[in-house]
């Protein structure tokens, strides 16, 4: 799981206001690692609602846009 973090670190760090981050909510972990990073931040959880979940007849993740 170290290198995991690790890569997500490397990631961050080059972060642009235009990237956009799908982000586990239930990873507290990850959360705090994308603290004050750049871009978009789009969470999914199993355990509570948030702005994507998994469809699993389509195999799909799904984006909840808000304008």
């Amino acid at each position: 799981m170290e290198a995991y973090y690790a890569d997500k670190r490397l990631l961050f760090r080059n972060a642009t206001a235009g990237d956009v981050w799908v982000l586990n909510a239930d990873d507290q972990r990850v959360l705090d690692l994308a603290r004050g990073v750049a871009g978009r931040k789009v969470l999914f959880s199993l355990a509570k609602t948030a702005a994507a979940s998994y469809d699993a007849k389509t195999r799909a993740l799904q984006i909840v846009v808000s304008r």
